[in-house]
């Protein structure tokens, strides 16, 4: 930000040198000229209060606010210029609108630019202050207040400030309690979570890298082992069903990835595919009870019909849902021939929306009908019932199974959010269809409880590539790295920016340049045994300082929820490894070896910090591993495929 307003104010003084004498011949020129100055004036200002808060807040460690105190008189400083640069644009944009007649277009040209760019930082920086400012300060004990701001905000992502009925009013109050209490004592800017993340990232590196010195095992084999993790008590074998394989896995991904319409075929086909899917028309014109909520111009349709294409699928589009509301996700059926199986494909997160339901994280009973202890994910189970309801209302799976298709399998899949309502919608239509397949890829990983897990592995498949974070994601494993995160603040000896700066160099591989790894707070293992007692980081082993009570309350917290019931990605779970070391990937190459085993629970019950936690989420890389895998080992697939799993 400091070179980018450095760089303006340059442009802004060399416009006003090369054209201030022709400002007398516009219109209202004395206004031109006081724009001039003052835009000049109150970004040299700029310039120097951030140098003053770059120099302030880089004084001492993350955990030594005193030698910052300084820091708040500077950012009042910064906004009192803010406030002057708002006015300042208002006399800007109003000359720029009406008097700007008669002047040379270069100075029209550069006020209007000005103007304009000034006005996307004043609104970016509303937002962020709308999200980021918290008005209660590092107040504890306002949870009742933080639920509301939150309430607040959830309304605004949503663009719904009224609450239209009480389906969407308690999923914002979920989602408001839930953000609430995990920031409850939390008093970290960005900057110090994006430095905290790091630190854990490193630490975990380092776990790795001992195990692969000390031990004799492979690393992606018994990582889980050597962090201290371990199966829970009495977990019973289990023998994955013959049609789990990695053909089946990549056959039915195809329909996963095209359920989410042309958005994702515009970003996989940058920079012509939204131009491609403009220009075609689609094939198959689907009638009023095959489609429902049409697109103006059938991108969605065409993208479908695109991906089918490049995969060369025998497959009819049996009907399409584009409708995207409150736990009303969109999604497709398709009858493939090859398979010989209707196939329903759910989409994941692509909305503000999707987001919600991802966030109604609370537990809740699957359905009446089942268990009391068959719980799982609120918002999704919302999500799944009304798919249901969706299904029976217009017989949409009876009209699919007609007399030629009525020895066809039922699949259900799909990605992300679109996994895990997949997941609860395939245990809904068991009942009916009690030879129901269930293919979840990257599913969330605290959906199902142990009761309802342990009965979908009977035919629900999870696909989970490398280093995925949402497989890992669950209240728990979140408060885990809240706890994660705060004592690597506290125990890192360097200040941030040193931290940051030394990212360059270790993807330079320049040892010299970085942070000294031998230091104890650096390498110490963040990720412990989350069945056992025992942990590293309890109450006992922090001391009494003020430094260290956000600390403490994070830890009781933590330990307060493992006595609940933890959570799990559904069935048996197909878990994908790059064959090749951790440093040795190359980001998002074709060339990428993999292999895959049938992996247990205690692989994800801590989230990962690495560079390939994204990535390796994407739809199109996930079918990526699988068209790889097949490619490099066809004929033992089946064999695999029968290996023992333990829960």
């Amino acid at each position: 930000m400091l070179i980018i307003r450095g760089i303006w104010l340059l442009v802004l003084v060399l416009v006003y040198l090369a054209h201030h004498q022709h400002f007398n011949s516009c219109k209202d020129g004395q206004v031109l000229n006081a724009f001039f100055f003052g835009m000049i004036g109150l970004l040299a200002l700029k310039v120097v209060v951030n140098i003053c808060l770059i120099y302030h807040s880089s004084k001492g460690n993350i955990s030594e606010c005193s030698f910052r105190r300084h820091v708040a008189q500077v950012l009042y400083v910064k906004l009192a210029l803010f406030i002057m640069e708002v006015v300042w644009l208002v006399m800007g944009t109003y000359w720029a609108t009406f008097e700007y007649k008669n002047c040379d277009f270069i100075i029209v040209g550069t006020v209007r630019a000005m103007v304009s760019l000034a006005w996307i930082g004043v609104f970016v920086f509303t937002i962020m202050f709308i999200f980021l400012f918290s008005p209660l300060g590092n107040d504890s004990s306002s949870v009742d207040d933080a639920s509301n701001i939150w309430r607040r905000r959830c309304r605004l992502i949503c663009c719904s400030f009224r609450a239209d009925d009480s389906l969407t009013s308690d999923a914002y109050s979920d989602i408001a309690k839930l953000v609430s209490v995990y920031f409850q004592g939390l008093d970290l800017v960005p900057s110090d979570i994006a430095a905290g993340l790091l630190l854990v990232g490193r630490q975990q590196k380092s776990s790795y890298d001992n195990m692969a010195t000390s031990s004799s095992h492979q690393l992606y084999g018994d990582r889980h082992n050597v962090l201290g993790i371990t199966e829970s008590p009495g977990s019973t074998p289990f023998q994955a069903a013959p049609w789990m394989t990695v053909q089946k896995a990549c056959s039915v991904m195809k329909f996963a990835l095209a359920a989410y319409g042309w958005p994702f075929y515009s970003y996989s086909h940058l920079p012509f595919g939204c131009c491609v899917l403009c220009c075609t028309s689609p094939r198959v014109s689907l009638s009023e009870d095959q489609l429902e909520g049409a697109d103006c111009c059938s991108c969605n349709l065409v993208s479908i019909e695109k991906h089918m294409d490049e995969h060369k699928s025998s497959c009819d589009i049996h009907y399409v849902s584009l409708t995207n509301q409150l736990f009303i996700n969109p999604f497709s059926i398709f009858l493939d021939h090859d398979l010989q199986a209707v196939v329903i494909a759910i989409r994941g997160t692509l909305s503000p929306k999707d987001a919600i339901v991802d966030l109604t994280a609370f537990a809740d009973i699957i359905h009446e009908s089942f268990p009391k202890s068959y719980k799982a994910h609120k918002g999704m189970i919302k999500s799944a019932q009304n798919l249901l309801e969706r299904l029976k209302r217009d017989n949409l799976l009876g009209r699919a199974f007609n007399n030629e298709h009525a020895n066809y399998d039922l699949i259900v899949c799909g990605h992300s959010l679109g996994a895990g309502v997949a997941a609860i919608l395939s245990m809904l239509l068991k009942p009916d269809y009690p030879d129901v397949q269930c293919i979840s890829f990257s599913p969330p990983g605290g959906l199902l409880s142990e009761e309802a897990y342990k009965a979908s592995m009977e035919y629900t498949m999870s696909v989970i590539l490398g280093d995925d974070l949402v497989p890992r994601l669950s209240i728990q494993t979140m408060q885990d790295l809240k706890v994660d995160v705060m004592t690597a603040l506290n125990d890192c000896p360097y200040p941030k920016y040193q931290i940051f700066c030394s990212l360059p160099f270790r993807a330079l591989k320049c040892n010299r340049c970085l942070l000294d790894e031998t230091d104890s707070s650096m390498t110490r293992p963040l990720v412990q045994n989350t069945h056992s007692p025992q942990n590293s980081y309890t109450i006992e082993t922090i001391t009494n300082s003020d430094a260290h009570t956000n600390i403490q309350e994070a830890v009781e917290s933590r330990d307060l929820l493992r006595l609940q019931t933890p959570f799990y990605a559904p069935g048996c779970i197909m878990y994908i490894t790059p064959a090749s070391n951790v440093d040795d990937r190359p980001c998002c190459s074709s060339e990428e070896e993999y292999t895959w085993r049938w992996a247990g629970q205690s692989e994800f019950l801590f989230l990962k910090v690495t560079p390939r936690m994204g990535a390796d989420h994407m739809p199109n890389n996930v079918l990526n591993a699988l068209t790889k895998l097949l490619s490099d080992t066809p004929d033992s697939i089946i064999v695999e495929s029968q290996q023992t799993l333990s829960t």
